[in-house]
């Protein structure tokens, strides 16, 4: 079975070389590099090459590397992204099925659950339930990756679109699923992607920073209003994690 073997951090030509692929389509768009292929033969694997934090995925649709000039990091790989061949998750049994071996697999190994700093520290089903326990369709925290979705719900949670994340090895892995249904059959959109953990949080950071000057500059109060919205926020988590461990999914 063909694998493309991928980390993060390091060169994106030498990974390109040593993964074991045949062949790479690559673009330089101001100093933003990709390397990547598509239209891969189901029988080709991608893995995660990391000691310890080892993922596979098969069934894949497109495989793409990026690496940014502006990072001064010897052009390591910041990101990976794995985009899911539509046929391989044509019903939403085969989509379940295909989530839960990538499930399974990150949870057997090191990776650790990832929670957003904007999102509850609950567990099981109340990581997408509103205080009032509904299921909360326009949910924008990441599903515990040890529980698992009953059906009812998991035709609700995925029309929006939903996420998995994990941690380790200096990586973020977020496993996202969303479905539509056009004349009765069901189209899945799986991608998984691999980021720079600390290249991620410092490019939130600018782009939050950013976006708050030219608000300032443009005399909307953003400052003002951002800090409203963290507050806010900060009074929901604090009702989302109290209903959560009344339900008995506390941390």
């Amino acid at each position: 079975m063909p694998h493309i073997n991928f980390a993060l951090g390091q060169n994106i030509v030498k990974t390109a070389e040593k993964s074991g692929a045949p062949r790479f389509t690559s673009k330089n768009v101001a100093g933003l590099i990709s390397y990547s292929i598509a239209k891969l033969d189901p029988s080709v694997v991608a893995r995660f090459a990391v000691p310890g934090f080892e993922i596979e995925v098969g069934s894949l649709f497109a495989f793409t590397m990026y690496a940014d000039e502006d990072n001064k990091n010897d052009l390591g790989v910041e990101q990976v992204t794995l985009q899911i061949a539509e046929d391989a998750v044509k019903s939403h049994a085969s989509a379940r099925a295909f989530v839960e071996a990538l499930r399974s697999q990150f949870n057997r190994g090191a990776w650790t659950r990832h929670i957003p700093a904007h999102c509850p520290r609950v567990r099981g089903r109340s990581t997408y339930l509103t205080a009032a326990g509904g299921v909360d369709e326009m949910n924008t925290c990441p599903i515990d990756p040890r529980y698992d979705v009953p059906e009812e719900d998991w035709l609700v949670l995925m029309r929006d679109g939903q996420r998995y994340e994990w941690s380790g090895a200096g990586a973020l892995a977020v496993l996202s699923v969303k479905y539509s249904e056009q004349a009765g059959k069901s189209t899945y959109d799986i991608w998984l992607e691999f980021q720079d953990e600390v290249i991620g949080i410092r490019r939130m950071k600018e782009k939050l920073a950013a976006d708050l000057a030219e608000g300032e500059a443009a005399g909307r109060g953003s400052l003002k209003k951002h800090e409203a919205r963290v507050k806010q926020r900060e009074e929901l988590i604090k009702v989302l994690e109290q209903s959560a461990i009344r339900r008995g999914d506390g941390l």
